[in-house]
């Protein structure tokens, strides 16, 4: 191969490197923010049992 071909090869390699570090990228953060939405609809979830039974107690206090 000449000079020309090489330095076209190199480029498109570059290129190639950097599409699939962006790639990555993006699945990284995709990943962060699903973890950060499971995470907080967890505790959502858990609120709310807590303040379910913090109510059933108070209706077992008053009923009995």
């Amino acid at each position: 191969m000449n000079n020309k071909e090489n330095l076209i090869i190199l480029a498109l390699q570059q290129r190639i490197g950097e599409m699939t570090a962006n790639y990555e990228m993006q699945i990284a953060l995709l990943r962060a923010e699903l973890t950060n939405l499971i995470d907080l609809q967890n505790d959502k979830k858990e609120a709310v049992e807590d303040y379910s039974k913090s109510i059933e107690s108070l209706i077992g206090e008053n009923n009995g």
